[in-house]
């Protein structure tokens, strides 16, 4: 399972057009990886003892989603292949609809 369509996506990119995924990220993920505040001291890390405080998560201070769609959408398939196909079968009755008038 992918965590969040960002992952899956990249990694059907980079099955169907590797060279191209491969000059994305190295237009895209160096520098969204980057951070103007200078790093904690060596000492100040997981590898030698215990993280900082029991925190769950990081401490990146961009844009932070709490929750994922296309997780929940792998994790209740059935709900979200009943979803699809409302949609799917309200864009065909619109689509007929619109080719009888």
């Amino acid at each position: 399972m992918f965590v969040g369509f960002q992952a899956k996506s990249l990694a059907v990119l980079g099955g169907m057009a590797p060279r191209l995924t491969d000059k994305l990220m190295e237009i895209w993920a160096f520098f969204s990886q980057q951070s103007d505040r200078p790093s904690r001291d060596r000492e100040d890390n997981a590898l030698y003892r215990a993280g900082y405080g029991m925190h769950e998560r990081g401490t990146h201070q961009g844009w932070i989603r709490s929750g994922s769609l296309y997780v929940k959408a792998e994790k209740h398939p059935l709900f979200t292949t009943a979803i699809i196909a409302t949609f799917g079968v309200a864009i065909w009755l619109f689509a007929i609809s619109a080719i009888q008038s």
